[in-house]
Order: structure tokens, then C-alpha cells, then sequence
């Protein structure tokens, strides 16, 4: 959620607390939570082949005011919202003319999720300085995977960058070391997968 990073919490030195909003209180947004957008991804895949391209939404909009107070409401916090007019304002809507689908994760259900995962995994998963080659990690999928083909370097696109290793020294000295292989993390993905794929 973009908007979501136009807020930020802060407090004064007065008992009371405000809600900061960077933008119009009236500014609209359509939000869509990321499994439904999957399943709608999905249901293309199996039912769209023109070669125009379809945009995804459920056709509804949202004030930054109303998703503030649902912000408010899902993290039980009392503060006052304020706007900071010192921040330029965005654009007035971004409702596209789109493939409408029924949502089964509403906005408030979503922010419920986000909130809860939040909670309970902010500053527990970080990177685990350990690099691997595309080349190792795709042999791996194959192996787990257990595909016999040949792999294809296709030279015809563009590359990436080289390195993304973060320095995580601050947490490893902490003493905190990764529970999950990759290896592991790649059985247990593929094993969901294989499960769940075509259920929901």
C-alpha cells in the first residue's frame, strides 16, 4: 500500500498523540490485497489471451482520511490525525478502468493480517550473509523440484545486478543466526505449492 508510507507516527512532548498525513485527506485510492491479486493473476493465466493488457482492482475507492481511521482502529490507537501541509499533495485519484473482481480479503481484514504478521516477525527474519550463485539456486530448485531437463541460460535479456549480500554483522554479533536453509525454505515452498495450488 503506497499510501501507507505517506504516514508517519510521531509524538509531542504533550500527553497528546497525532497521526501525521503527508497528502489530502480527500485523496482517493483503490487498495487490493496481494492473495487477491494472485488469484486474479491466476485466473487470467487460465482465461485471458487477448494482447491487450488488463488491469486488476475491485472498483473501490478510499479516502486517505477513512484509511487512516481504519489504521487507527486496526492498531487501537486513540491520536488525533493531523495533516502536515509542509508535503506536497498527490494525485486526486488512481481508480483505472479494470477487470473489477470480488475481493475475499477486504481492506480491513488485510491491514488486520499485515498488522498481526508485523507484531509478531518485525526484527526476527533478516538476511543470512550467505550468497548463492543463480546457477547453485537453480540446480537446487531442480533438485528439489526432482526436474531432469537441461538448463537454458537465455543471454537474450537483460542482466542484474551482481551482489545484493546486505551486512548483517549488527544482528549476527547479536547472536542471531538463520533457523531455515535455503534448501529447506525451497522444500517447504514447493511442498505448499504442490498442495495448495488450484485450491483457494
Amino acid at each position: 500500500m503506497v499510501e501507507m508510507s505517506q504516514m508517519t507516527i510521531s509524538t509531542l512532548k504533550t500527553p497528546t498523540f497525532y497521526l501525521h498525513c503527508y497528502v489530502d485527506f480527500t485523496l482517493l485510492r483503490e487498495f487490493l490485497h496481494v492473495d487477491d491479486l494472485a488469484d486474479a493473476v491466476v485466473f487470467l493465466l487460465e482465461n485471458y489471451s487477448d494482447l491487450e493488457h488488463a488491469n486488476v482492482g475491485n472498483g473501490k475507492e478510499v479516502s486517505i482520511k477513512e484509511l487512516a481511521e481504519l489504521v487507527k482502529d486496526v492498531l487501537g490507537l486513540k491520536w488525533e490525525l493531523v495533516r502536515d501541509m509542509s508535503k506536497p499533495d498527490g494525485t486526486p485519484r488512481k481508480l483505472m478502468d479494470n477487470l473489477k473482481i470480488t475481493p475475499k480479503i477486504s481492506l480491513r481484514d488485510g491491514l488486520v493480517d499485515t498488522y498481526k504478521w508485523y507484531v509478531e516477525n518485525y526484527g526476527k527474519q533478516y538476511c543470512s550473509g550467505k550468497e548463492v550463485s543463480i546457477k547453485e539456486l537453480a540446480e537446487l530448485v531442480k533438485e528439489v523440484v526432482g526436474f531432469k531437463g537441461e538448463l537454458v541460460w537465455d543471454t537474450s535479456k537483460p542482466d542484474g545486478t551482481p551482489r545484493k549480500l546486505m551486512d548483517n554483522s549488527k544482528i549476527s554479533g547479536l547472536g542471531w543466526t538463520p533457523r531455515i536453509s535455503l534448501r529447506d525454505g525451497l522444500v517447504v515452498t514447493y511442498k505448499w505449492y504442490v498442495e495448495n495450488y488450484g485450491k483457494q
